[in-house]
């Protein structure tokens, strides 16, 4: 079989090996074989390399049905192999891209950037592959037992168990505890053989029921305001109370019942609350306060002890470094959609209208556009008006736009924007007087986002949201909108 593979297991495999084809022959040459009606499929295993590699090997047995041929090839894929030349089975293909999804997302929760990344990938492929079969067959799990890794790991472990989610998908059930035990040993050895220190940050976590724009929002709002915390992904109340992992720090827009050090954060933070909340929880975690630096008084000080050749490329320099820890601005988010605001709001998606009898006949003009474009039902509308009767304060940017929206599962079926223009304000509760209104249709947690930090920029831009209140007409709207979409 290793000459037919081009492989070789590993020790222990290779001990028990032979007695799983003993049995597995003197089963069959009894004819106890496999019932037709058998629950696992084995459609997806002719085409392996294993597969022809057992047709080859026991072709001069006596007739033995496809279905124990294919049995064998499921054990041998169960087999964790040491080493081996050939692991590029088009079968797979999807679990490189999805071991390749599962390292990006370690980097961006962990903020390390992985060395030699695709060297990484390809070892834990060799170690996936075998894993896939055991996992989705449920067939000889491993055990963890006696496995305790470095403390080290424990953050790392919490981190690449969140991260697995695109083999999750793959596999269409949740990866074992004894499984993702080893991926964090993989990675964490790549990691520490590296140099890559692996430190001891507090793990973070947002939790906000309003949404996934609001919550994304929050969250990358709060990832570049604390750089000490590694965030995990935005949460809703029942996201949270199923979460089973370790979570340090919880940001959270309203109280939850639980243990765990929470504050309680608006849903969209200005700059006062910014330096506040940063202030403040600095101070609790760390015993540190923050001071407002004077750059020129800094820069003085600096040049009594040593040479200053370029002034003012030392005070970008260090204006840079103390405003680092800023909101992220709309063109460095990491996502992989390539959409940008004007490719969601633009002339048909933008309307214009004189006034309206109230917010919930605002909300649905609002909606049109979506509705006809078959982006949203009206379930997602109801929805959005029954979810800001019970919560008035969280749908403005800045001030200036009131962004409506709710959850993907309330019938959305394709990402979109859609912006009202009202020449005379409508009131909402609270008191809010709104003239401008962008509904937000989210599929994921992904595609919008960099739409939506856009269309907050342009929010804080007083200037230009006077030109939209002033425009007659949908080409006025759109050239704002287009300046604020780079």
């Amino acid at each position: 079989m290793e000459v037919h593979l081009s492989i070789k297991f590993t020790d222990e495999r290779l001990v028990t090996l032979p007695y799983i084809i003993a049995v597995w022959i003197n089963r069959v040459k009894q004819g106890k074989i496999l019932e037709p009606n058998f629950n696992i499929d084995f459609s997806d295993l002719k085409e392996t390399k294993e597969y022809h590699a057992v047709t080859k090997v026991f072709s001069e047995l006596e007739v033995i049905p496809p279905k124990e041929l294919l049995f064998l090839t499921l054990q041998l894929l169960t087999m964790n192999i040491s080493s081996s030349q050939v692991l590029n089975d088009n079968k797979l293909s999807d679990l490189k891209s999805s071991l390749f999804e599962m390292v990006k997302i370690i980097e961006n929760i962990s903020a390390i950037d992985i060395p030699n990344k695709q060297e990484l990938i390809d070892k834990l492929f060799l170690h996936v592959k075998p894993a896939y079969y055991r996992i989705k067959y449920n067939l000889g799990l491993m055990t963890s037992m006696f496995i305790k890794f470095d403390e080290k790991l424990e953050d790392l472990h919490e981190i690449v168990k969140v991260s697995a989610s695109p083999i999750e998908s793959l596999m269409g059930c949740p990866i074992p505890e004894s499984e993702s035990t080893f991926l964090t040993m993989i990675v964490g050895g790549w990691l520490t053989q590296h140099g890559v220190q692996l430190n001891h940050k507090k793990i973070a976590a947002v939790v906000c029921p309003n949404g996934v724009s609001v919550s994304k929002l929050l969250q990358v709002n709060l990832k570049s305001l604390f750089p000490e915390f590694m965030f995990l992904e935005s949460m809703s109340h029942r996201e949270f109370s199923n979460y089973k992992g370790k979570i340090d720090v919880l940001f959270t827009t309203q109280r939850l019942p639980t243990d765990i050090k929470q504050y309680i954060v608006p849903s969209l933070i200005n700059e006062r609350e910014q330096n506040e909340i940063r202030k403040t929880i600095l101070h609790e975690k760390y015993g540190l306060v923050p001071n407002n630096v004077d750059l020129n008084e800094l820069i003085q000080v600096i040049s009594k002890y040593a040479e200053v050749k370029d002034s003012s490329g030392l005070l970008k320099g260090l204006s840079s470094f103390f405003n680092k820890n800023s909101f992220v601005s709309a063109t460095n988010v990491e996502t992989n959609s390539k959409l940008t605001l004007k490719d969601l709001v633009y002339y048909e998606t933008i309307n214009i209208r004189d006034k309206v009898k109230d917010w919930k006949e605002a909300l649905w003009f609002a909606s049109e556009p979506l509705l006809k474009n078959n982006c949203i039902g009206h379930n997602y509308v109801e929805a959005m008006i029954e979810q800001y009767q019970n919560d008035s304060t969280y749908i403005m940017l800045a001030k200036n736009i009131a962004i409506p929206h709710s959850r993907p599962e309330n019938d959305v079926y394709q990402v979109g924007m859609s912006f009202l223009k009202l020449n005379e304000p409508v009131e909402f509760e609270g008191g809010n007087f709104v003239k401008l209104i962008c509904v937000i249709a989210a599929v994921d947690k992904e595609q919008h986002i960099r739409p939506i930090l856009q269309l907050r920029r342009m929010a804080e831009s007083q200037k230009d949201i006077q030109k939209i209140k002033d425009a007659e007409t949908k080409k006025e709207i759109f050239s704002v909108i287009e300046k604020f979409s780079k």
